[in-house]
């Protein structure tokens, strides 16, 4: 339900906006109102919150870190590493940015990302023996889990092991 102030209240919160742009300190010191008739009351004034809860809720990005995060992106299109080198933002506004810049970002480089090289050799591995866990203990380092996800990536059937086992035709679901 919408708050009904009067029109000296709504002057009173739109001169004292003016001198604080903190809505949460306002409402309160005028009292009688909540925040978000505070926010209503400021946007309609044209007044810009920047201070309390309406600065850390969406910050906006500056159009000066927009270009150096830009600029950032094109020698390095990494946003993780380019929020950080930035500071201020975070990687998924970063990543926001390139999109509508129309910048590719490259896969980050996580530790838990297996290399082409590592593909290979999981899928050979799988060619001469179709068993996930054998294979996983085999390379060492890759989980079961991920040498399955490999196989059926690479439509490689396994026929020994836990997903043969799972994929019989005669096997009764509960």
């Amino acid at each position: 339900m919408r708050q009904i102030i009067s029109e000296e209240k709504r002057r009173q919160i739109i001169a004292a906006l003016k001198d604080n742009p903190n809505a949460t300190q306002i409402a309160r010191e005028v009292g009688g109102v909540n925040y978000g008739m505070v926010l209503r009351l400021a946007e309609g004034a044209g007044i810009d919150l920047t201070a309390g809860k309406a600065a850390r809720g969406h910050p906006r990005v500056s159009p000066e870190k927009h270009a150096q995060i830009i600029a950032a992106l094109k020698d390095n299109p990494n946003a993780k590493q380019v929020a950080r080198k930035i500071g201020g933002v975070s990687h998924t506004k970063v990543g926001k940015i390139a999109k509508a810049a129309g910048i590719t970002l490259a896969a980050a480089e996580s530790g838990k990302r297996l290399s082409a090289e590592q593909r290979a050799q999981i899928i050979g591995a799988l060619k001469a023996n179709p068993n996930a866990s054998e294979v996983a203990r085999q390379i060492g380092g890759v989980s079961y889990a991920v040498v399955w996800k490999i196989a059926k990536a690479a439509g490689i059937e396994l026929t020994r092991g836990r997903p043969a086992r799972d994929h019989r035709p005669n096997k009764v679901l509960r």
